[in-house]
């Protein structure tokens, strides 16, 4: 499975938030894995995909909501 094949399925209603590179939506997945680090890219390997629901954001900070 590719990033850009999820992306082209409407049932999970997401939308690309930073593009990258050429070439980088037709890399295969390689894994993927759950992350609320604040700074996760040390456990990160090529053609990871990360997911996250943004809990490690500042929620005492209610502007960074709206931002």
């Amino acid at each position: 499975m590719r990033v850009a094949d999820l992306l082209a399925d409407p049932a999970l209603n997401i939308r690309l938030a930073a593009p990258g590179g050429p070439g980088r939506l037709a890399r295969p997945i390689a894994w993927c894995a759950p992350s609320e680090h604040m700074d996760p890219t040390p456990f990160l390997s090529v053609n990871a995909l990360l997911l996250t629901n943004g809990m490690g954001l500042n929620v005492k900070d209610y502007r960074i909501w709206d931002a």
